[in-house]
């Protein structure tokens, strides 16, 4: 299904596999599709760079960061709006929710931080320092936080008492 937008790049499938979120890092926005009609339905302004996408566990809410405004975007998905957006370190790069609803993770490719976010709130709780470009992350569970960066792999916990457990180097 063409988004008709540019540099479509990242994905989020809804938990009821009816749409998907797509981000457009070149036309600053995210487009939400129907999969069943194979449509578009709508294109969401979400900044400069729109690079990450995520979705509540619920999928009431769209998480999408902008790399260059240095912001995620937090969507509505009945209404298709924007309704609040949270200031991030510089660069995010990824925004995943933790499996439970409670976090949101974000990585900043720039500074080499995990940052940590409480999904209900949307106000920041920490941050971890995970080392140079973090660009990779995965959330299985609401325990584990996987974290891939140049030349290595970082296993953390999104809970905000904990920090770094685990750092495996990567084979070149």
């Amino acid at each position: 299904i063409p988004t008709m937008q540019s540099k479509s790049h990242m994905l989020a499938l809804s938990p009821d596999q009816s749409r998907l979120y797509v981000a457009n890092f070149g036309s600053a926005s995210v487009t939400v599709l129907d999969l069943k009609s194979r449509t578009i339905i709508g294109h969401i302004n979400t900044g400069a760079g729109t690079e990450g996408i995520g979705i509540s566990p619920d999928g009431a809410k769209i998480y999408a960061t902008a790399v260059l405004e240095d912001k995620i975007s937090v969507i509505d998905s009945n209404t298709l709006r924007v309704i609040q957006q949270i200031d991030t370190d510089p660069s995010p790069i990824r925004v995943l929710a933790t499996p439970d609803g409670k976090y949101l993770l974000v990585n900043s490719s720039r500074t080499g931080y995990l940052q940590i976010f409480d999904a209900n709130l949307l106000t920041f709780v920490k941050r971890i320092k995970v080392g140079k470009q973090p660009i990779g992350l995965t959330v299985p569970n609401s325990q584990r936080a996987f974290v891939a960066n140049m030349g290595c792999l970082l296993y953390t916990s999104p809970s905000p008492r904990d920090g770094l457990l685990s750092r495996m180097p990567s084979s070149a």
